[in-house]
């Protein structure tokens, strides 16, 4: 006897497969049945959780969203926070990474849909501002271990980072001749670093006026 489907794990597995539709063929590309193909359910399984293809691209967004601010999330290892927000960054954007740059080449799709379908852009939207929240709680945490100075505004650091990150990552993603310097995000956030003085553990950082 078959085990009974987690809907939830379902309903993500559905958004995912979207993604990885959307990543080959664009939106136009992406039927339902292009979406259960992907996934190798019948038409009716992705019908099951999502009522039209608007529906499904909100979940899609959500999908993806939440695989770039959740990154943010992981609190493990002892690394001081100004590292951990450096390797996410470095994660998020294309450089060489196949599946990144697929990634943000659905984002382009769905930044350009969402401009004439409603539920899609209030799916954007959200995404956006969590993406900016996320960054903002993350300095905020790396002001207080010391790693970021302390006399930067951590919302206008956030936004100027989910800007500039979305800004490299288009580029890079519709240029394959440019893909972005590898220096580059060190020099997004060296601004917020806190400046490294003397030659012991306990003296690693130091905040800078």
């Amino acid at each position: 006897m078959p085990a009974p489907t987690d809907h939830t794990v379902r309903r993500r597995e559905v958004a995912r497969a979207a993604v990885h539709s959307i990543a080959r063929t664009g939106l136009e590309g992406a039927t339902l049945r292009a979406v259960a193909d992907e996934g190798g359910w019948s038409v009716g399984v992705v019908q099951h959780y999502f009522r039209n293809k608007s529906e499904l691209l909100a979940a899609a967004v959500d999908y993806l969203a939440e695989r770039t601010a959740g990154s943010l999330d992981d609190q493990s290892g002892d690394e001081p926070v100004f590292d951990r927000l450096v390797a996410v960054l470095h994660r998020t954007l294309p450089a060489s990474r196949e599946p990144t740059s697929n990634y943000w080449r659905v984002w382009i799709c769905f930044w350009a849909q969402a401009t004439n379908d409603p539920r899609l852009a209030t799916a954007v939207e959200a995404h956006a501002q969590l993406w900016r929240q996320r960054l903002a709680t993350t300095i905020r945490a790396g002001q207080e271990d010391g790693s970021i100075r302390s006399d930067l505004n951590p919302d206008d650091e956030a936004a100027f980072l989910a800007a500039a990150v979305d800004g490299l990552g288009v580029t890079s993603a519709v240029d394959s001749g440019y893909p972005y310097p590898p220096g580059m995000v060190d020099r997004l956030v060296e601004r917020l670093a806190a400046v490294p003085v003397g030659t012991g553990p306990e003296a690693r950082w130091a905040v800078t006026g």
